[in-house]
């Protein structure tokens, strides 16, 4: 199972994937909209939030013109005695209150302060290209041709998905840099060595239940599609050397950093800024899952990108889920060249 993008479109535009695709990303966009409302109206007015902030007080006068001033008897101080030092005060630096955080709001995890609602423009625009992606894999897989993913193809995806990030990158720019907006001074980011690895082995054996379980066939007869992606079709059994080199490159390197730059770094920030935590996540891993247009692996693709957002807003660092992404695609590039080097035999859904 990788995560790789873009394949050719074909015309069979109602068929059971179609449809199943299309609730599917209807769904998500009305868990958001939904999370929306409710963040709404759990937020405070902004008169509320100006009752809420700490008021400036005027400073009263000492003395006034009426009242007299009383005259004191200046005295010398007594005299101290050597054997107990003189006791000098800590000096403490002057320093204004900080303000409670506001009801509605949340700081836990990741930096989301950057969101404006203009992004929710650029929230539709990443959710309308991803559908199209998703729809248009699962036209070319109902409509029982032999997809051709040829060394030009693959290009233009790698072209596309680079776009794409710089893209994402230019709109967040002018807000907040790029270092603090992903998280890459993440002081912790030898977790990486074991946060990849063990949650490519929960995944694998989350695939194994549902492959035992008769899952994937259920979800296949109802689909009309199969479960095996056309990029582990090209790894096990093309001819082309170059595509195959492009389509092990893409995997392993472009999908991890462009994906969860697009996902993870900000379609997921701007869903939790308007409709919270829980909705964020389940928005941009519907979204993730169904992009890849393959009904059968829906499940564990959405497994997967909750994964991948619970460790992105756990770390604070976006390094967390790129690892995870390069991990488990590396692994699958791995393990169909080797059996297309005929070292080891897979199944054909592998």
């Amino acid at each position: 199972m990788l995560c790789s993008g873009v394949t050719e479109t074909a015309s069979s535009p109602f068929s059971i994937t179609t449809l199943l695709l299309l609730a599917i990303f209807a769904v998500a966009l009305g868990i958001f909209l939904i999370g929306c409302v409710v963040q709404s109206l759990k937020r405070p007015s902004r008169q509320a939030q100006a009752t809420m902030l700490p008021q400036k007080q005027t400073p009263q006068p000492l003395l006034t013109t009426s009242e007299p001033i009383e005259s004191t008897e200046i005295t010398e101080p007594p005299p101290i005695s050597s054997d107990f030092p003189i006791y000098q005060a800590p000096q403490t630096a002057f320093t204004h209150p900080t303000p409670p955080p506001l009801p509605g709001t949340t700081r836990w995890g990741i930096f989301c302060d950057w969101c404006r609602p203009i992004d929710l423009a650029g929230l539709a625009l990443v959710f309308l290209i991803f559908s199209g992606f998703g729809l248009s894999s699962s036209m070319v897989d109902s409509s029982g041709a032999s997809p051709t993913l040829s060394a030009d193809i693959l290009i233009s995806n790698i072209l596309i998905f680079t776009f794409l990030v710089l893209m994402v990158v230019m709109i967040v720019w002018w807000r907040i840099k790029p270092v603090q907006w992903l998280g890459l001074r993440w002081k912790q980011w030898y977790h990486v060595f074991w946060i990849g690895p063990s949650t490519v082995l929960g995944m694998w054996i989350v695939l194994a239940i549902l492959q035992v379980s008769g899952y994937v066939k259920f979800m296949e007869s109802i689909s009309g599609g199969n479960s095996t992606q056309d990029a582990v079709k090209l790894l096990r059994e093309s001819t082309d050397n170059l595509a195959v080199g492009l389509m092990a490159f893409s995997a392993a390197i472009v999908a991890p950093i462009a994906e969860e730059v697009i996902f993870r770094g900000y379609l997921y920030p701007v869903a939790k800024k308007f409709s919270g935590i829980g909705i964020g996540m389940l928005f941009s891993s519907l979204v993730f899952a169904a992009g890849h247009g393959n009904v059968p692996l829906m499940l564990p693709l959405f497994l997967l990108g909750m994964i991948m957002a619970y460790s992105y807003e756990k770390t604070g660092s976006i390094l967390a889920p790129i690892s995870i992404h390069f991990c488990f695609n590396s692994a699958t590039v791995l393990m169909q060249l080797a059996a297309r080097s005929g070292l080891i035999d897979l199944p054909e859904t592998a």
